[in-house]
């Protein structure tokens, strides 16, 4: 599984794999001739729709309200760091939690 994380280089993109092997456009375009020409080795598992699942446990759905001057913040926030809202507290709520 590729992390979704890309890192620009020299106008280049590049992907990581989960366990930390970088995935250069090239490598990506070998790959994908063997692949084309039956031949690659890799595993061609199916593919899901959507987000990924957070661990085994199902999310809900909470509402609160913040200030609308908080909420500018955290979307602020969230958009440098190229989450969703969502994401951000999400993770605010677990370091929170990590340190209670």
């Amino acid at each position: 599984m590729i992390r979704e994380k890309e890192e620009t280089m020299k106008n280049k993109k590049k992907y990581i794999e989960h366990n930390g092997v970088l995935l250069t456009e090239e490598l990506l375009d070998e790959l994908a001739e063997e692949y084309e020409k039956g031949t690659w080795s890799g595993y061609s598992g199916e593919v899901r729709l959507g987000r990924p699942r957070f661990g085994d446990e199902k999310l809900v759905s909470i509402s609160l309200k913040i200030s609308p001057s908080s909420l500018a913040i955290v979307d602020k926030r969230a958009e440098e760091k190229g989450e969703t809202r969502s994401d951000f507290l999400r993770d605010a709520i677990d370091r929170a939690l990590v340190n209670y």
